[in-house]
């Protein structure tokens, strides 16, 4: 429902403050505030303060050495978060969603505390960040579960039944490969009535172009315009975010 996105833009609003970063910089130890997007910053910290409003602060700890990409926080997910907080109620109050490449777990804290009804997935290496970061934040609702594309049929199975109300993903189209996989997983876990949010930036020209390619084969993509994304410092015009739901599937 595209008017439910028309008030966004007096709606959102710039913050004093955005994050407060914590962590080791060459043997010494730091604490500061920062008011813009720098990711540069953020992933180097070992546990950050984010800002999504005045009245919502979500506590995260990350592993800044991980080996894996969702071992520390993205912008993206810091402008989805903000996004969201900005929404009607309705959305997410009794709502059931579900959150592919959740990494640390800190999109499904800001929907646990929006009041949805959120299961939030990665790898299973991720689940205990995951779970940890849920378990910081006191969330009420909100649940860690494995799920590798390509993989866990039964699991995807199980998370899927009955169909999710809303699935979202942030950054999690960073290779061609993938990207087919992340389609695949879409499909099996989607019903007729899910709307998907998917958010990225656009690191790998490909990654994107293979991911859009294929989704459209059984998805609509409907580019949310980035004037309706909230205005942070440091700029999201590198960011898309896209609303899809299924072509005639029955």
């Amino acid at each position: 429902n595209e008017k439910q996105y028309t008030h966004l833009q007096e709606k959102h609003k710039p913050m004093s403050k955005l994050i407060r970063v914590q962590g080791w910089e060459d043997g010494e130890k730091f604490d500061k505030e920062i008011v813009e997007l720098d990711r540069w910053t953020t992933q180097s910290a070992d546990s950050l303060v984010v800002y999504v409003d005045d009245h919502l602060e979500v506590k995260i700890v990350q592993d800044p050495h991980s080996p894996h990409l969702g071992g520390y926080i993205w912008d993206t997910c810091i402008v989805v978060s903000r996004f969201f907080n900005d929404l009607p109620p309705t959305i997410f109050k009794s709502k059931r969603w579900l959150e592919l490449g959740a990494g640390v777990g800190f999109l499904g804290v800001v929907l646990d505390k929006l009041g949805a009804d959120i299961t939030i997935t990665d790898i299973p290496d991720l689940v205990p960040l995951m779970l940890q970061n849920l378990s910081l934040n006191k969330c009420e609702r909100a649940k860690a579960e494995p799920l590798t594309w390509g993989q866990d049929k039964d699991q995807l199975h199980k998370l899927s039944n009955p169909p999710p109300d809303y699935v979202v993903l942030c950054d999690c189209v960073y290779s061609e490969a993938n990207a087919y996989l992340l389609v695949d997983t879409l499909r099996d876990m989607c019903g007729p009535k899910t709307t998907v949010y998917c958010a990225s930036e656009l690191r790998n020209k490909d990654a994107w172009d293979t991911f859009f390619n294929e989704a459209s084969k059984y998805f609509t993509m409907k580019k949310v315009d980035n004037e309706l994304l909230p205005k942070i410092d440091g700029g999201v015009d590198h960011i898309n975010m896209y609303v899809m739901s299924y072509i005639n599937k029955i």
